[in-house]
């Protein structure tokens, strides 16, 4: 009974693992989501700009962190799939 105890123990391991894992992804998707928001918010700020180049400037960084944020949104994703894999 042991052995059967030591199984469980670690099957519950990797399922609370998991579910931290899952936790993380679903965090890192909605801030996938909240880098597409400000890339459209950029992009309005862009068009609206006037011809004023503050404005346009202002426009061009948000759509340039926003871009930077999504790669890196992605990214993590990746590397949680692949962590997430490992324990499957």
């Amino acid at each position: 009974d042991a052995k059967n105890d030591k199984n469980i123990a670690y099957g519950l391991n990797d399922f609370i693992f998991t579910i931290i894992l899952n936790i993380i992804e679903i965090a890192l998707q909605l801030v996938a989501y909240a880098a597409v928001g400000y890339i459209i918010y950029g992009g309005f700020k862009y068009l609206t700009a006037a011809g004023d180049p503050s404005r346009i400037t202002a426009g061009r960084k948000i759509i340039t962190n926003a871009l930077i944020g999504l790669v890196l949104s992605f990214m993590s994703i990746a590397i949680v799939n692949l962590v997430a894999g490992g324990i499957g």
